[in-house]
């Protein structure tokens, strides 16, 4: 089967916030044809541009390259150096819930939703719990395993509301009702909790 396209335009996302290069965000451009949709310029033209430009400077890193050609750039072109500012940038260093808030922005920018709900569901349960900042590299390591991990899913006659039978987590199945439940993965003295008795009884 196919590549899903959001899931390629994903691993670019990532790989380009981790080394911002010409190359990455090209492949991301390319895997991700919304991200030009307010940009008046071709992705070939972009990519003919970027590509001349990295020739004739040897720089590789698109902020450096790009900040350069803002002052002397005119016309189209400075559109795909505005795409760029704009473009959703994790910071070098923040708080886990920064890096989770921002990811998920992004997904939602781009109709990721596959990618918006397992950082979601993945994510919110550590908010909190992880104190102090992190490095964007660490970040991006914990996104791209919770995402990319092979993991159940549903076909889509299977997440309609009147199927008979649906897969649902936890946190999916809170606040509905049921006729029948089963819970699978757990094991004795999980569900419920084996009683703790106490050490001097």
């Amino acid at each position: 089967a196919a590549p899903d396209p959001s899931t390629q335009a994903w691993q670019f996302w990532l790989s380009a916030q981790l080394q911002p290069r010409v190359t990455e965000w090209l492949a991301f451009l390319k895997a991700c044809p919304d991200a030009l949709r307010n940009c008046s310029m071709s992705f070939a033209a972009c990519e003919d541009w970027l590509w001349q430009l990295r020739n004739e400077l040897a720089i590789e890193d698109l902020e450096v390259l790009l900040a350069e050609q803002l002052r002397s750039t005119k016309g189209e072109r400075q559109n795909c150096i505005r795409l760029w500012l704009s473009w959703p940038q994790l910071p070098q260093r923040a708080p886990f819930s920064d890096f989770l808030a921002a990811s998920v922005a992004a997904c939602s920018t781009f109709g990721w939703i596959r990618q918006s709900q397992d950082l979601a569901e993945r994510g919110q349960p550590l908010v909190g719990t992880l104190m102090g900042e992190l490095p964007r590299a660490m970040f991006i390591d914990w996104a791209r395993t919770v995402v990319d991990a092979p993991h159940r899913s549903r076909l889509p006659w299977g997440a309609h509301p009147y199927a008979k039978v649906q897969l649902l987590t936890v946190t999916q199945a809170s606040g509905q009702y049921f006729s029948h439940v089963i819970i699978g993965n757990l094991n004795d003295g999980v569900l419920p909790a084996s009683p703790q008795h106490a050490a001097l009884l």
